[in-house]
């Protein structure tokens, strides 16, 4: 039977597209029930960006086969705050004002201090000098992230070579079918060698398989070196904003871990204070253990916010090409006020963002090209998918407004609350300064207080990502 397929195959070599194809892709499928496999050159996924963030510094690795291979460091980080917390002025987290405190590295035990770094980087003229040194600064700074992942990361490189190196990427989408036609002629000569071979009919009936797969895609074939140049920019668009949420992700790490000391210090107040009552006969043996247990819990929540910091750090770092064992300084946080992040033109956005969006650009490229090439056998179909995702662009963008809206109401809401909470902080210190208040009371009033603050910071965050987002799909086509 295999052999009938493959004779009839060959028959039908170098004809063209609906009927020609259609009957050699029923005669091959009747006979082989198999999965059909993809054609498409896909990257493989090499760079991790798992999902906290963290700092780092570089020295590139060496240009090979046209694609810049990703950093590795070498400098002296310049370490300089041995608690691994971020630098904050004394008194808790900073004010808005001061949301650009720059953060530091986790404890030196954990992260590797390099020495001596030379940066081998094949700098190209896309970039001025002074460009390429802002980049390689050993700095990770927030407005940087789109360039670093473009320059440095792993699964942008890998992509980028992928497609210098694929047939297609200068054809358009007569020569893809062509080429399309060659892959499945390829595959039958395959199956046709196997078959006098010793090896097993499974591996003829995959070969005829996957040349039944690229008989039909050539058959309705509209895509070109447009369409999947589209696909690789859309996926370093959203590794550019999957960065730069690593960014924030850091940096709430790093507010979770500061209130949790706090809340540590107040919880082993409390713990003492249990225990010397029950001497007094003043607390039950039950008081004492549920609050050891809540000192317990919170130091344990502790550990999975240190854990967080030094992960994200490495995924952060990862995903801006540095090497795992880099150690780089993480920027300043943007400042942006409740003005600046819901100060944008709703209608002339949109208008703006559906014209950049990638997906409706591939749509409209693809249905273009089933006029361009008589394809309208398949126009509707092309039609369709346009509709129904400028539908779903229409929703989705909405949803990123209205999101940036919430999360800066909320932010301003957080700023409020947290300037009450400053006067009640202030009215509990006079208090325990004239002896009305106990070193526990203030204890607690501390840790509320510090409550509003990382309340205020994670809001803060949050809207610099709701405007992250919202830029993206505004600028950058992705959403």
């Amino acid at each position: 039977m295999n052999g009938y397929l493959i004779k009839k195959a060959k028959m039908m070599r170098k004809k063209k597209y609906d009927l020609i194809y259609k009957a050699a892709a029923a005669a091959l499928s009747a006979a082989v029930a198999l999965p059909l496999c993809g054609i498409r050159v896909q990257a493989e996924e090499t760079a991790a960006v798992i999902t906290y963030p963290y700092g780092s510094s570089v020295t590139s690795g060496e240009s090979e086969g046209g694609v810049t291979l990703p950093r590795t460091t070498s400098e002296d980080s310049g370490v300089t705050d041995a608690s691994g917390s971020a630098i904050y002025p004394e008194g808790g987290l900073p004010e808005k004002a001061d949301t650009a405190a720059v953060a530091t590295y986790p404890d030196s035990s954990e992260l590797p201090v390099t020495k001596s770094s030379t940066y081998k980087t094949s700098r190209n003229m896309s970039r001025t000098d002074e460009e390429w040194d802002l980049l390689e600064d050993n700095i990770l700074n927030y407005d940087e992230i789109g360039d670093l992942v473009h320059e440095y990361n792993a699964t942008v490189l890998i992509n980028r070579g992928n497609f210098s190196n694929d047939e297609r990427r200068t054809m358009d989408a007569d020569e893809v079918t062509d080429y399309l036609i060659s892959e499945a002629d390829d595959y039958i000569n395959q199956a046709t060698a196997l078959e006098d071979s010793e090896y097993s009919a499974t591996s003829v009936a995959t070969a005829l398989s996957s040349a039944n797969s690229s008989y039909r895609a050539a058959q309705n074939n509209v895509e070109d070196s447009t369409t999947i140049e589209l696909e690789y920019k859309e996926t370093e668009k959203n590794l550019a904003l999957s960065t730069k949420k690593l960014f924030l992700a850091y940096y709430e790490a790093q507010a979770e871990k500061q209130n949790a000391e706090i809340n540590i210090a107040y919880l082993e107040r409390a713990y003492k204070a249990a225990q010397n009552r029950q001497t007094q006969n003043m607390a039950t043996e039950l008081d004492v253990l549920e609050a050891k247990k809540a000192l317990e819990d919170a130091k344990a929540e502790l550990s999975t916010y240190e854990n967080s910091i030094t992960s994200g750090y490495r995924s952060l770092i990862s995903a801006c090409g540095w090497t795992y064992d880099s150690s780089p300084e993480v920027g300043a946080l943007p400042d942006m006020s409740y003005a600046e992040a819901v100060n944008v033109d709703y209608d002339t956005d949109k208008e703006k963002a559906s014209e950049n969006n990638i997906t409706l650009t591939r749509d409209r490229h693809l249905l273009q090209n089933t006029y361009d090439y008589g394809m309208g056998i398949v126009r509707d179909e092309y039609e369709k998918t346009l509709k129904t995702d400028t539908d779903s662009f229409g929703i989705s963008f909405r949803s990123a407004y209205d999101s940036l809206i919430n999360a800066a109401d909320t932010y301003s809401n957080a700023v409020v609350a947290r300037s009450n909470g400053d006067t009640d902080l202030e009215y509990a210190q006079r208090q325990y300064e004239l002896g009305m208040l106990s070193d526990l009371e203030l204890k607690a009033a501390e840790n509320t207080h510090s409550s509003l603050v990382l309340s205020e910071t994670t809001a803060y965050l949050n809207m610099l990502e709701a405007r992250a987002t919202y830029d993206a799909a505004v600028n950058d086509g992705v959403l």
